[in-house]
């Protein structure tokens, strides 16, 4: 008879190994960064495009026609990039949002919470969040009790499937914005947080799904964040490697696309990652075979992609939806505001004292009242034309819904400012250029100083002849002056303020309304702008021509 049992054993187990493999397939889309696009349609220029969630929702609609569960989430920046997305979150507060009632409609399963959408203070995400028909996931959003401001994670169905989605957000926020846009949230550590929350995630779930707003080169710029005291903030790849259970990990905010050609791997060794790109110009597709075994669910492969969706139709459907925000912002966005009294660019910005940027510094001064302004150039192919200035042309010239701030500095932490703006060019034989790795928006140029950049000297010495343009004084290294520059510097984006040891400096102002508005009722007050510009800095021996 003991004989008998384990030879029963392995006829019954051979049974079991003989039965039918139960198998499924899910597809998973994702989307990030779309920054305010939902018409095929460029605001600034004022002419058609190849992006947007309309064309979006094609592709959408393609997969659901062809596969039974198809689960489409987002990983934050939706709601700011555009006019469209400017109109109605500071104009038209009232009326439902397009952008809540184009994911409605296309049916979003999650998003996570991007930085961008914080960007637009406490009442908009709130009234947004409220709207929407799907979870807002950030887990990493703490209040002082411990509890998330925001849902940490969310269980999807796919039959008797149960897949669980934690959302994160780059904790860099404090460094970008304005407490008052996130009052009493703290923003925790990516890793930290995702393991915390990994024990009852696996526990009510068969597999896992991470959707970041964090791009997944962790070392990326990390030092001036690290300087100011925060975590990795693009951290996504972190997560990846100390939670490899995770099936597919979904990034974004660094504007990555990952993978640029079609990807298979094979669970568990890794997760699959993968970043969209941005600005609507490309869906996440992850495709996810399943078998059932014994009663449990296991991946047996993993195909992933990105597609382009410049080439579809955008959907009648869409396009029907948000019809009249689409002709509400046109009419925004071509009122005459001012003059160009010539053909005004931002061509050589970075190189040469520019008449759209000192604008720009112009108005920051005029508004605060400091002697003294820091800003950047934000588009450098912007081209005015002769003519009328129109509200689009402040849009394309200032991208950010920034606030303007005066900080109080000492003249050696200008000066030392000044050196920080300097170490973001480089001359080689043929030419000047921005240095490798900086964003235009990170090189700072002065007005209300008088002074020249020798780029043949060392850094920390390229900085020469600092005067004060109103009164031809050098500047004072233990004297304070009042600097206006914008909220992303003033809460020190950038680097700037770790650099000159200034992440304390006293913040004598923050403007209500934000740095494009103030430009626009600048602009309509004086009426126009002309070539002119004051030399009041330059690059030694620069001689392109404009």
């Amino acid at each position: 008879m003991k004989r008998l049992i384990p030879c029963l054993l392995l006829i019954w187990q051979a049974t079991l190994s003989a039965l039918p493999v139960e198998k499924d397939t899910l597809i998973f889309l994702y989307t990030a960064d779309i920054h305010g696009k939902i018409y095929p349609y460029d605001y600034y220029r004022d002419q058609p495009a190849d992006f947007g969630l309309a064309r979006i929702s094609t592709l959408v609609r393609q997969y659901r026609q062809n596969y039974e569960h198809v689960f489409l989430m987002d990983g934050g920046d939706m709601i700011q990039g555009t006019p469209l997305a400017y109109y109605y979150n500071r104009i038209d507060t009232l009326s439902p949002n397009p952008f809540i009632l184009v994911m409605n409609h296309l049916d979003y399963d999650a998003m996570a919470v991007g930085n961008h959408e914080i960007e637009q203070g406490k009442n908009i995400y709130d009234k947004l969040r409220e709207e929407s028909d799907f979870p807002w996931l950030s887990a990493n959003s703490l209040l002082p009790d411990g509890s998330p401001y925001f849902q940490p994670f969310s269980l999807l169905q796919a039959g008797d499937i149960t897949i669980g989605v934690l959302g994160l957000t780059t904790p860099g926020i404090p460094l970008w914005h304005n407490k008052s846009l996130y009052p009493d949230i703290i923003w925790t550590d990516m890793v930290t947080t995702a393991s915390a929350y990994w024990p009852e995630l696996t526990a009510q779930s068969d597999l896992q799904i991470g959707i970041f707003h964090a791009g997944f080169d962790h070392t990326s710029q990390q030092e001036q964040y690290s300087s100011a005291g925060l975590p990795p903030v693009n951290a996504s790849g972190l997560v990846a490697e100390s939670l490899p259970g995770f099936t597919i990990i979904f990034g974004g905010h660094s504007h990555e696309l990952i993978p640029e050609d079609s990807l298979y791997i094979s669970y568990p060794e890794v997760p699959v990652k993968l970043a969209p790109g941005a600005h609507a110009q490309g869906v996440g597709v992850v495709k996810v075979l399943l078998y059932r075994q014994n009663g449990s669910w296991s991946v047996e492969a993993i195909s992933a992609k990105v597609e382009n969706i410049s080439q579809l139709e955008p959907d009648a459907a869409v396009l029907n939806l948000t019809g009249q925000s689409h002709l509400t912002t046109l009419d925004f966005v071509n009122q005459c505001i001012g003059i160009a009294n010539t053909e005004l660019s931002t061509r050589n910005a970075y190189f040469r004292d520019n008449p759209l940027i000192e604008f720009i510094n112009r108005t920051q001064m005029e508004a605060s009242g400091a002697p003294i302004s820091f800003t950047a150039c934000f588009t450098e192919d912007l081209v005015i034309e002769t003519g009328e200035i129109q509200r689009k042309d402040i849009f394309a010239l200032y991208p950010y819904e920034n606030q303007l701030c005066v900080l109080s500095l000492t003249g050696r932490q200008i000066r030392q400012y000044l050196e920080k703006a300097a170490s973001c060019l480089q001359r080689t034989e043929q030419e000047i250029s921005l240095a490798p790795g900086i964003a235009g928006y990170n090189y700072d140029m002065a007005e209300g100083l008088d002074y020249t950049i020798d780029l043949e000297q060392q850094p920390g010495a390229r900085i020469s002849n600092i005067l004060l343009s109103v009164s031809s004084e050098p500047l004072q290294d233990e004297e304070h002056y009042p600097v206006a520059l914008n909220s992303y510097r003033a809460e020190g984006g950038g680097g700037y303020l770790a650099a000159i040891r200034g992440l304390d400096a006293p913040l004598l102002y923050i403007s209500e309304t934000e740095i494009r508005d103030i430009l626009a009722e600048f602009l309509s007050r004086i009426g126009s702008i002309g070539p002119e510009v004051d030399g009041n800095w330059r690059i030694l021996n620069y001689d392109s021509e404009e």
